[in-house]
Parts: C-alpha cells; sequence; structure tokens
C-alpha cells in the first residue's frame, strides 16, 4: 500500500467506504471551500445548558456513533476511512449580548464552515449570549450523515443531555448495526445476482433523456463554486390536508403529488416533456440500521413523461410508478445508475434539479423537551444543484424549502417558482381533471406570502 496522505493516521485504522463516500469525496476534491454539503442541524436552549451535562453528552454520542469520530483520507489515489479514539468535543463560544439576526448569522457562519476531511467530519458548537440563552450547532459533512442522521443525531444527544444533568446513564437503544456493516452489505449486494436487474432497470430510464431545468436568470458557468441560498415557507394546513386526501383518493403517496407538481412546474416554465429529476431515496431498508449514523441515502432518477392534455390525476399516478420503479432499484449506487445510463461525456449530468422528503418530527421526539429547547433554523446542504427541493414534516405543519444556485437564480426568481409550485400543487389537490398545461392558472396567487 501506498504512503497515507495523512502522516498521523494509523494504518491498522484503514477502513473501506460505500459508492457513494466514494462519490461525494470526489465532489470535495473538486471543490474543498463549498459549504455544498455540510448537514447541520442547531437548536436554541433557554435558559443556557448545562455546560458539563451537554459535553458529556456530546462526548457519549460521539462514542456511541464512530462516523461522527472518523477522517477521510487518501491512500494509494483512493480515500479510506480513519477512525479517532475521541470525537472533536464541544466548544463553547460567549458571544456577548447579540441579538437574534446577528445569531442567525452566527449560526449560518458556523454551519458554512468547510470541512478539511483528513482532520475530521463533525462539530459541535455552542454560543452563549449574554441574555442567557444559547444556540447549539451540530454539524457533519454529508459524507458521514444523512437527513435522518440528524434526527437520530439530536434525539440521541437530548437524550443523553437530558440523563447526565440529572446524574444518570442515558438509556439509548443498542446499536447493532455499524457503517462497517453497511458497506460490506453493499458489496455483497453489487457482487450478488440483482445488481443484473438494477442495471437492466436504469438503462431503460432512458440514455437520451435530458435533465430537467428551470430557466435561470444568469448562463451557467463553466465550472459551479457550488454556493447556495435557500427560501422556505411552511405549508398552510389547509392545502397539507388537501393533498393528502388526493393522495389518499388516488391511492399514492402524498409524496407523488409533490413530486408531479415538481414535474409540472418545469414543464410550465420551459416547455420540456420529457425529462429528469433526482430524488435522494434512503437505503435504510432494516430495523438495525434505523439508529445509525452514516450516508444512508442513494440519489436515483425519476423520469418525468409530460403530456400537457393529460389530466393532473394521470401525471401523479405516473410520479407514483417511477417513485415505485426507482425503489425497487434504488441499491444499485449513483455512479453505477450514471454508467448504467451509458449517456456520454458530453451529455451532461443526468439531472439539475432534485426533491426529497424528510419526517422532521423525529428529532426533537416527545414534548419533553418543549420549553427548553427549540428548533432553530440553519442554512445546510446549499448549491448541490440548479435547485433542491426539501419538504419536511415537522411536529405541527410542514415545510418546502427550495435550495438553489445563487450562481444561476436570484432570490426573488426563487421566490416566484416556489410560489407557482404551490399554486399547482393546490390545483392538483383540488382540481385533479384539470390538464397538465392549465394547471398554473387554475389558482390565483398568493396561496401564501413567500
Amino acid at each position: 500500500m501506498g504512503v497515507l496522505t495523512d502522516p498521523g493516521a494509523v494504518r491498522a485504522a484503514e477502513l473501506p467506504i460505500s459508492v457513494g463516500q466514494q462519490a461525494l469525496w470526489m465532489l470535495h476534491r473538486l471543490a474543498p471551500g463549498s459549504a455544498a454539503y455540510n448537514d447541520a442541524g442547531a437548536a436554541r436552549f433557554s435558559p443556557s445548558p448545562n455546560i458539563s451535562a451537554l459535553t458529556e453528552a456530546v462526548q457519549i454520542v460521539t462514542e456511541r456513533h464512530d462516523l461522527l469520530r472518523s477522517r477521510f483520507v487518501e491512500d494509494d489515489g483512493m480515500p479510506v476511512r480513519l477512525v479517532d479514539a475521541t470525537g472533536p468535543g464541544l466548544r463553547v463560544d460567549d458571544v456577548g449580548d447579540i441579538d437574534d439576526r446577528q445569531l442567525a448569522d452566527l449560526v449560518a457562519t458556523v454551519a458554512g464552515e468547510p470541512y478539511d476531511l483528513a482532520r475530521g467530519t463533525a462539530r459541535f458548537r455552542l454560543m452563549r449570549r449574554a441574555a442567557g440563552d444559547a444556540v447549539l450547532v451540530c454539524g457533519n459533512h454529508h459524507i458521514a450523515s444523512d437527513a435522518a442522521s440528524q434526527f437520530v443525531l439530536w434525539r440521541d444527544l437530548l437524550t443523553a443531555y437530558q440523563a447526565r444533568s440529572a446524574g444518570r446513564r442515558p438509556d439509548l437503544p443498542a446499536l447493532t448495526w455499524t457503517w462497517n456493516d453497511q458497506v460490506a452489505a453493499e458489496r455483497r449486494k453489487l457482487a450478488g445476482p440483482q445488481r443484473a436487474s438494477w442495471t437492466s432497470y436504469w438503462r431503460t430510464v432512458g440514455r437520451q433523456v435530458p435533465a430537467g431545468e428551470l430557466p435561470s436568470d444568469r448562463p451557467r458557468p463553466a465550472r459551479p463554486a457550488y454556493q447556495g441560498g435557500t427560501v422556505t415557507v411552511e405549508v398552510p394546513a389547509t392545502l397539507e390536508r388537501a393533498v393528502q386526501d388526493r393522495a389518499m383518493a388516488l391511492g399514492v403517496t402524498p409524496f407523488a403529488v409533490q413530486l408531479a407538481a415538481l414535474q409540472a412546474l418545469i414543464h410550465a416554465t420551459g416547455g420540456a416533456r420529457d425529462f429528469l429529476i433526482g430524488c435522494p431515496m434512503s437505503l435504510r431498508r432494516s430495523r438495525p440500521t434505523l439508529p445509525a449514523i452514516g450516508y444512508y441515502v442513494n440519489m436515483v432518477l425519476l423520469r418525468a413523461t409530460v403530456d400537457p392534455g393529460g389530466s393532473a390525476a394521470d401525471l401523479v399516478q405516473a410520479a407514483a410508478r417511477e417513485l415505485r420503479a426507482a425503489a425497487a432499484a434504488a441499491a444499485l449506487p449513483y455512479p453505477h445508475i450514471v454508467r448504467a445510463l451509458d449517456r456520454g461525456r458530453d451529455a451532461g449530468p443526468p439531472y439539475r434539479i432534485a426533491i426529497t422528503q424528510v419526517d422532521a418530527r423525529l428529532a426533537f421526539g416527545p414534548d419533553r423537551f418543549d420549553g427548553v429547547v427549540h428548533p432553530f433554523e440553519v442554512p445546510r446542504l446549499q448549491g448541490q444543484y440548479d435547485l433542491g427541493v426539501e419538504i419536511a414534516r415537522g411536529q405541527h405543519s410542514s415545510e418546502i424549502a427550495f435550495r438553489y444556485d445563487r450562481e444561476l437564480f436570484a432570490e426573488s426568481t426563487i421566490r416566484r417558482y416556489l410560489g407557482a409550485y404551490l399554486r399547482i400543487l393546490a390545483a392538483a389537490a383540488h382540481e385533479p381533471g384539470t390538464p397538465v398545461g392549465r394547471l398554473d392558472a387554475v389558482v390565483e396567487p398568493p396561496i401564501v406570502r413567500i
């Protein structure tokens, strides 16, 4: 073996990584100063937390999940994982008498600090104000985390904090699955007979099908800088119920309705009728993976074939079929999916827009933390592609985030697109017989102020 790029690494600690992590490693190499793959969560403690208990809670969580203690270095041109004996620990900063806007800016700055993967993939920063409250930022590089992992992290951390504050040991579910198990399972699947059928499916998705796009404000640069922004809106309760009712009536999931609305938006703004968008799908297919932290997602491709004269219900049903078919072949890692498409070097990326749904209710769990710990908005995963749509189901409502590439779009344009998306979603939910080509005109704006 060659010489590790990290001279302090212990050779015996070298561990293999997944195909998806290899891809993220390469993306990090292309733009090491970008925050596009920074995942983070934040919470406000009011009053400020017990520092000793929180420090112990961070230690408990990092000892429990070895990806929080991992570093990624290069050996013979290939990335490998190293696991340290201790984690990054808790850093406490007294930030003085700053106002809420300044605090939000500081949280965004902390969350956006680039990672040196050879030094670590996690950070825990507490910012205490003179007013007596504090905000904790738990950050990870995406190579070691995903949305569900953030929820696991916060659940474990707050459970441990509550226990240590009371002088008890935390009661956390036993971990019977490690990231090494996940990598080994992936390798077995890739060597197994199912790989041929998965590859065959992705070949049918369409070699010549272009990536779906939205008209941009500025020309696409020769090389992306992976700098993004986010516009978020709370979904009105009436619209959320309408989407759920329509999904139930059609025998599909609400996500199929939301996906169809995005497909209709892409068609309405540019006229495209046949295109691809991306969709990160969870690889947590067994109970032992649920309490684990790791990169348990795989990007898959969803093809939209839009008939402007067809009904909104037809588009929703087609979206549901695409989701089911993609889920059945989602175990094939994305780099292998791209190779199966065989698009050629000049074809461009298979997708420029992606959509996902997460259940944010998992993060803070029971109401036992109400009045003490509150979620705090923090930028995350911005600028990975032209547009990333995230639908987050919360404790009492849902939010839709449009994460966009600032090199291509002005914020005002993204707000306009988000407003159009909500109108299309409402039309598809309330008037399923409406032709797709007329969805954007059915409901008068505004659905909600953005």
